[in-house]
């Protein structure tokens, strides 16, 4: 099954919640959804692959907010460009 995205109006706590546990993360890291990508002890998720996996990809105004939050995360160095991704703490549930 694809991710879902929660609070999708919130651009400012972004992270990959993984329910399940250690168990649950081990098997996601075996075979992550395309668009998820993991680097030591976080995760870089797909720019297309959010918007997707939210159901905004057309719309236009989220793909806006999703853009100001891939510049303010650009400034800190948590942006990889190809494919654009964004970096993402993981946590536990």
């Amino acid at each position: 099954t694809a991710p879902r995205v929660e609070d999708q109006e919130n651009f400012r706590a972004f992270k990959l919640l993984v329910q399940g546990g250690a168990h649950a993360l081990a098997a996601l890291k075996k075979a992550p959804p395309a668009g998820l990508a993991f680097e030591e002890d976080h995760a870089w998720i797909a720019a297309d692959a959010l918007a997707g996996w939210a159901g905004r990809a057309e719309d236009q105004a989220w793909r806006e907010n999703l853009h100001r939050m891939i510049a303010f995360a650009r400034q800190h160095g948590w942006i990889r460009e190809e494919p654009l991704s964004i970096r993402a703490h993981v946590e536990l549930a």
